[in-house]
């Protein structure tokens, strides 16, 4: 098969062969169900199944994969779990955040942009994470670190100081609990 996803157990390793009509698997997660989640881009040099757009799969502990394609289409830039049990996605191209239930239903979009600053054109998102505080973090190509309270409300936090790049491209928390 063309790609994989391996399980290790001790020193037993398993494969789970991905269709061959998509690229690697990307952005691999534990989502909020427990389950393997992960984005599957479709390959340039699809046949006859050619999607438009990601398709997120859902992978259980015994291989079963399931594929959701949202509409309208997506191409995710990056994705976590949140901590109100949906998945999160930052979808490149489109100032967009989207909120998505594990069944794979879109709930909430959500455009970047608050009261004070917005994205002018179009905002390169980059990581996004829950954060410890209960909100979903994520970067902004344009040198920001934004946030989104349940409530849906946004904010933008420019990055300042000499030594910052000005594409945060991934963010975490730490053991520490900080960002």
């Amino acid at each position: 098969e063309k790609y994989a996803i391996g399980r290790i157990a001790g020193t037993q390793v398993s494969t789970l062969a991905i269709k061959p009509d998509y690229n690697p698997p990307q952005d691999l997660i534990v989502g909020p169900d427990h389950n393997l989640w992960f984005v599957m881009r479709p390959s340039s040099e699809d046949s006859s199944e050619a999607v438009a757009g990601d398709c997120l799969a859902r992978m259980t502990l015994d291989g079963h994969i399931t594929r959701y394609h949202p509409r309208p289409a997506l191409v995710v830039q990056a994705m976590a779990a949140g901590v109100d049990g949906n998945l999160w996605l930052a979808v490149y191209g489109r100032n967009e955040i989207v909120r998505m239930t594990t069944s794979g239903r879109i709930v909430a979009r959500y455009h970047i942009q608050d009261g004070s600053r917005t994205c002018d054109t179009i905002c390169t998102l980059g990581g996004i994470t829950a954060g410890p505080d209960g909100n979903t973090w994520f970067t902004v190509e344009e040198g920001m670190i934004s946030h989104i309270a349940g409530t849906g409300k946004i904010t933008l936090l420019p990055l300042v100081g000499k030594h910052l790049l000005n594409f945060p491209f991934a963010i975490t928390v730490g053991p520490d609990e900080r960002l």
